[in-house]
C-alpha cells in the first residue's frame, strides 16, 4: 500500500489514531507519564470523571458501566486505552482493504469499516483486559497480596459507587497499587480525590468495600471489625 492510500480521508480515521496508541506508548515506556499505573488520571488528564459526574444521576452510571465493559479497574487506563486505538485503527484499515475490493466507492465502505472497527475495538479490548488482568499481578507484589491491604488508606481515582470505582495507595514497601473497589449497597458514591480505607476483601472479583475516611487518626482495625 503506498503512502498516499493511507492519507486518504477513509484511511486517516484509522491510521491517526493507531499513531496515537504508539505516540501514548512511548510517552509511558520514556517515564514522561511518571508510571504506567500513575499515568492518566481521569479526572485530570481526559475529564472522564466530570462526565461520569455529571451523568451519573441522570443516566444510571452509563459511562463508568461503559468504562467497567471494557476492562477498566481491572487493568490500568494506559491498557485500555491503547488497545482501543490499536483495535480501532488496525481493524478499520483492514476492513478498509478488504471491503474497498468489493466496494469501490469510499463514503460507503468507509461506513461499512467504522461499524466493524468499532464492533472490533470494542470486544477486543474487553478479551484483552480480561485475559491480561488474569496473568498480570494486578495489585498484588511480590511483598505482599491483595488481602493484606485490607484496613489501608487510599485515594478514590475516581467517583466509586456500588458497581464501580477504583483507588491508589503506596503500600508499606512504597509500592505503587491499583485497586478496584466498591461501596456497599445503600451507601452513598466516593468522589474522586477522597481518602478512604478498604475494610474487606472480596478474592471471587479481587474487589474491596471502602468507606471514607472520616475517622483520621481513629484505629483502622476497629472500623474493619465491624464487617
Amino acid at each position: 500500500m503506498g503512502l498516499m492510500k493511507l492519507l486518504e480521508w477513509q484511511y486517516l480515521i484509522f491510521v491517526l489514531p493507531f499513531i496515537a496508541g504508539l505516540l501514548y506508548l512511548f510517552i509511558v515506556m520514556s517515564g514522561l507519564s511518571h508510571d504506567m499505573d500513575h499515568d492518566v488520571n481521569f479526572d485530570h488528564d481526559v475529564g472522564v470523571e466530570h462526565d461520569i459526574d455529571a451523568h451519573a444521576e441522570t443516566d444510571g452510571h452509563w459511562i463508568a458501566d461503559a468504562f467497567s465493559f471494557l476492562g477498566l479497574g481491572k487493568v490500568p487506563f494506559s491498557i485500555v486505552i491503547m488497545s482501543l486505538l490499536w483495535m480501532w485503527g488496525f481493524s478499520g484499515w483492514a476492513s478498509n482493504e478488504i471491503v474497498g475490493k468489493i466496494i469501490p466507492e469510499p463514503f460507503v465502505y468507509a461506513w461499512i469499516s467504522l461499524g466493524i472497527a468499532l464492533f472490533c475495538s470494542v470486544t477486543l479490548t474487553r478479551w484483552i483486559a480480561i485475559g491480561i488482568s488474569k496473568v498480570m499481578p494486578g495489585t498484588e507484589t511480590h511483598c505482599i497480596s491483595e488481602a493484606d491491604l485490607v484496613g489501608k488508606f487510599a485515594t478514590a481515582k475516581y467517583s466509586i459507587t456500588e458497581n464501580f470505582g477504583s483507588a491508589t495507595l503506596y503500600d508499606e514497601y512504597d509500592h505503587f497499587q491499583e485497586v478496584t473497589c466498591r461501596v456497599e449497597a445503600g451507601e452513598e458514591k466516593i468522589s474522586a480525590g477522597t481518602k478512604v480505607v478498604l475494610v474487606q476483601y472480596n478474592a471471587g472479583d479481587r474487589s474491596f468495600f471502602v468507606r471514607p475516611d472520616r475517622l483520621t487518626g481513629s484505629s483502622v482495625e476497629a472500623l474493619t471489625e465491624k464487617e
